[in-house]
């Protein structure tokens, strides 16, 4: 049987001031939370608001490694995302520091 798991991340905050704060995406994460349980019928929604990167890196692999081969699986991420020299994309976790290189790849 298939089961349906969200992980939705989103940050409006930053420790890095050259990160503006945001107001859409917390809004954003919650209402899609409930969608995703009241509509779609996943069976768990999991919400982090603000994090750092350390618990946000946890967090996904953890998400990953816990699943069934055919578990539905959805990430969602509402916030900053930062380029390296190479043009590699990488989201920005609450205590991201932009003047830091290199950036630590997330490996999904």
């Amino acid at each position: 049987m298939t089961s349906k798991f969200a992980l939705v991340i989103a940050n409006t905050e930053y420790q890095d001031a050259s990160f503006a704060k945001l107001t859409a995406p917390g809004r954003d994460a919650e209402e899609f939370a409930q969608v995703l349980r009241d509509l779609a019928a996943f069976d768990e929604v999991q919400v982090l608001l603000n994090e750092g990167e350390g618990k946000t890196r946890r967090s996904i692999a953890r998400f990953f490694a816990e699943r069934k081969r055919d578990d539905l699986l959805l990430l969602y991420f509402s916030g900053h995302g930062v380029r390296n020299d190479m043009g590699q994309l990488f989201l920005a976790a609450h205590d991201t520091e932009i003047n830091i290189r290199p950036l630590a790849k997330v490996n999904l």
